[in-house]
């Protein structure tokens, strides 16, 4: 015996309504390519442009897959990371960060 389930549609998850709340997205980074380039052996990363980031609100994507932080990298200042091994020369480092100012 199946049973049916009612589902109630009319409720939102999420206000659309700002109440006054401005976003500033210009301070929104996604898919930054940090420098130096990688190549076997470097393992500190910078940001592009001289940015700052917030702090805990760095992502690292290697290859395409999230690193982990405490695990595969760590935050050692503002505009710096490093990574707990060196990816090779034919990996791809990206960053996703919200700028501090």
């Amino acid at each position: 015996m199946s049973k049916a389930v009612k589902v109630n549609l009319s409720r939102k998850a999420v206000s659309t309504k700002s109440k006054g709340i401005t976003m500033d997205t210009s301070r929104f980074k996604w898919h930054q390519t940090p420098t130096p380039v990688t190549d076997g052996a470097q393992k500190v990363f910078t940001l592009p442009n001289s940015d700052e980031y917030v702090s805990g609100l760095l992502e690292v994507y290697l290859d395409g897959l999230m690193q982990t932080k405490g695990v595969d990298y760590a935050e050692t200042s503002s505009t710096t990371f490093t990574m707990t091994n060196a990816p090779d020369s034919d990996e791809a480092l990206r960053i996703n960060y919200i700028r501090t100012s």
